[in-house]
């Protein structure tokens, strides 16, 4: 055990000193969009269910809006925004009434940029596909569903090179209606930044 701790660590510290270098700036975090894969774990009614994520960001506020910038921060913040489209998938077989859920949403998106490590955080709606498996028993079937549900998150993203980062993030969705009325996630993947 003690091996395998030493040589994440070793690496992890290779990785870093292996980064091109920055600019000692504000301009090091010059991408406007991004693409995101990630891959996780969802927690719904006890159940722990692999899930899968795709996002794409793209830029509506950073420190050349100075009349924003000013009026949010007092001038004093390198904070970014960004207005992301998603789509996850999630299925569980054990998992009743409803076994999958395929989720269409948007979510408003702060970045807090540093030089190897940029925190992020913001909340967005979404539509969440609710379906059922043919083995679901007549008088347990609810039909397939759509719900509209919030979700807040926050995580980091490690700058790997200057377009790719490896995210990590936590995230809490709540839905309308009694069933999966509330789902946890954490996710981790790349980013890939232009």
């Amino acid at each position: 055990m003690r091996y395998k701790i030493t040589a994440l660590v070793l690496a992890g510290a290779f990785l870093l000193a292996a980064e091109p270098a920055r600019a000692q700036d504000e301009d090091h975090f010059d991408f406007n969009n991004a693409i995101g894969v990630g891959v996780g774990l969802t927690r719904v009614e006890g159940f722990g269910v692999l899930s899968v994520t795709g996002t794409y960001r793209f830029n509506w506020w950073d420190d050349e809006d100075e009349s924003l910038r000013q009026t949010l921060t007092g001038g004093r913040s390198r904070i970014k925004g960004f207005v992301e489209a998603e789509v996850g998938y999630w299925k569980e077989s054990d998992l009743r009434p409803f076994d999958s859920d395929f989720t269409v949403g948007v979510n408003a998106i702060a970045v807090y940029p540093t030089r190897h490590v940029d925190i992020f955080f913001g909340g967005g709606v979404g539509a969440h596909f609710l379906s059922e498996s043919a083995s679901v028993e007549a008088e347990e079937s609810q039909g397939n569903q759509t719900k509209f549900g919030t979700n807040i998150q926050f995580g980091v993203d490690l700058n790997f090179t200057e377009p790719v980062a490896i995210f990590a993030l936590g995230r809490y969705d709540i839905l309308q209606g009694d069933i999966f009325d509330f789902q946890s996630k954490i996710q981790v993947g790349l980013r890939y930044r232009f």
